[in-house]
């Protein structure tokens, strides 16, 4: 298993930086670099995230000196369209359940105040169904 010295080492000479540009980056100085990769101090949080950032890895690759070069670091960036679009599509259901009652419930009130007939249960089935099919078309053009 190897040290965090050891990993910073790598991942830096990897990407061909010299301790004095990494040091330049990272905002430390040269002699705290070296001190680092001979594992003589570690880095304190705050410095082991502008480490991160300058050799974009997480903290946990840093620390196991594993990196995936196939998974994005900013892997939350791809989540955040489908949080979006999960976000829209849910506040049009919501706002079209808000507007179909609007309708709805004034409709069938009048309807069971109006007139008191045998059709008067089939007319409010009928309107229920008319919101919830209106509903499923929008998501299906939605999608």
């Amino acid at each position: 298993m190897s040290t965090i010295g050891e990993n910073i080492k790598k991942l830096r000479k990897d990407r061909n930086m010299t301790q004095t540009a990494f040091a330049e980056i990272t905002g430390e100085n040269r002699t705290i670099i070296s001190r680092w990769e001979n594992d003589l101090t570690v880095p304190s949080l705050p410095q082991a995230q502008k480490i991160c950032a300058a050799l974009n890895v997480s903290l946990d690759q840093l620390a196991r000196g594993e990196v995936d070069e196939t998974v994005p670091l900013k892997s939350r960036d791809v989540n955040k369209d489908q949080r979006r679009e999960y976000f829209e599509v849910t506040a049009f259901i919501v706002l079209a359940g808000m507007i179909g009652i609007w309708g709805f419930v004034p409709g069938v009130y009048a309807l069971y105040t109006a007139a008191r007939q045998r059709m008067r249960g089939y007319i409010i089935f009928t309107d229920l169904l008319i919101v919830i099919n209106s509903i499923c078309l929008m998501i299906e053009k939605r999608y």
